[in-house]
């Protein structure tokens, strides 16, 4: 027998297997039903799995064929065709044990931050990171967290996010709560990251964080050298202020030598002003840095087309600089 849902053939068999799982899909609307990542249980449904469609979601499937042992469709949901595939429903009835680990889902975010000038008197100056135009945020985290969350729900991505940054002596570690997660860590795309927190933190990634909440890859960052810090000023690394390992202590890191101290801008405050373009150098573009003490100049950046450390403990970076941020799904 065939049903369509949407222009979608679907058959429907009989089967004694029994059905292990029920995923919900929580992909972005129009997002393909064989992605993993797109499941809240992190695996493609086979023919021993239920299914449900949330409302409002669409999934397609497109010249590869699916199947699952029931699908539940809610109303303003749907799944429909954009290829050759077909839908097999086997009818099974859930039971059984699911054994299904769900992975936590990762990505860097396609816009950059820091640098938001506001002025002082007659003299413009940049604004710490962490407060938008209209301030509000004390420090990134609390303002991160908001941004992580917003970017995940205008793209319909579901769960609860966090930054990957180091805050007020709040580590990822920490305030993600993710130290116990032994599932996996995937990019948006489904790649797998890492196997795991203790994976994540062993200084070895599986692959690059560099896909963006869109799903493109972000642009391989200019190298800088430290001397660089005088003149330059950063675009396209990722803000941290934290080790690969998700903590501030240098006791527990992998590798022999930490020549970077993860300076945080101040904890990403505006007390610490690091450029001044003032009067006729705002005209000319010249800058006139301020000598405050590094903890006030420098965040410590990564790399999010690295697979070593770098991709959290990079170098530090002038805190005037325009990069990006990890979100992790918590």
């Amino acid at each position: 027998m065939q049903v369509i849902i949407m222009g979608l053939t679907c058959l429907l068999l009989s089967s004694n297997l029994p059905a292990q799982c029920t995923l919900t899909y929580v992909g972005p609307v129009g997002g393909t039903w064989h992605n993993a990542s797109h499941w809240n249980l992190c695996k493609i449904p086979t023919a021993t799995d239920a299914v449900i469609i949330p409302a409002g979601k669409t999934v397609l499937i497109n010249n590869t064929n699916a199947t699952c042992a029931n699908i539940t469709v809610q109303p303003g949901g749907q799944v429909d065709r954009n290829g050759t595939g077909t839908l097999t429903v086997t009818n099974n009835s859930v039971t059984g044990t699911c054994s299904a680990s769900c992975a936590k889902r990762v990505f860097v975010t396609s816009t950059r931050y820091g640098g938001i000038c506001i002025n002082s008197g007659s003299c413009p100056k940049y604004h710490q990171l962490g407060h938008g135009p209209s301030g509000g945020y004390s420090g990134a985290l609390p303002f991160f967290r908001v941004v992580c969350q917003q970017i995940a729900d205008q793209k319909g991505l579901g769960g609860v996010w966090g930054p990957w940054l180091e805050d007020y002596g709040l580590p990822p570690a920490t305030h993600l709560g993710l130290s116990s997660f032994t599932g996996n860590f995937v990019r948006l795309d489904g790649v797998v990251v890492a196997n795991g927190w203790a994976d994540l933190t062993d200084g070895t990634l599986d692959a690059p964080i560099n896909v963006d909440e869109n799903g493109a890859t972000v642009p391989v960052p200019a190298w800088f050298s430290d001397a660089d810090l005088t003149t330059a000023i950063t675009e396209n690394y990722v803000w941290t202020g934290i080790y690969e390992t998700g903590l501030k202590t240098t006791t527990a890191l992998p590798h022999a030598t930490y020549p970077n101290y993860p300076y945080n801008c101040n904890s990403w405050t505006d007390s610490g002003y690091i450029l001044s373009y003032c009067c006729t150098a705002l005209a000319t573009g010249t800058p006139n840095y301020n000598t405050g003490n590094l903890a006030h100049r420098l965040g410590l950046v990564g790399n999010p087309h690295a697979t070593n450390f770098h991709w959290s403990n990079f170098k530090n970076a002038n805190c005037v600089s325009k990069n990006r941020v990890y979100c992790f799904e918590k």
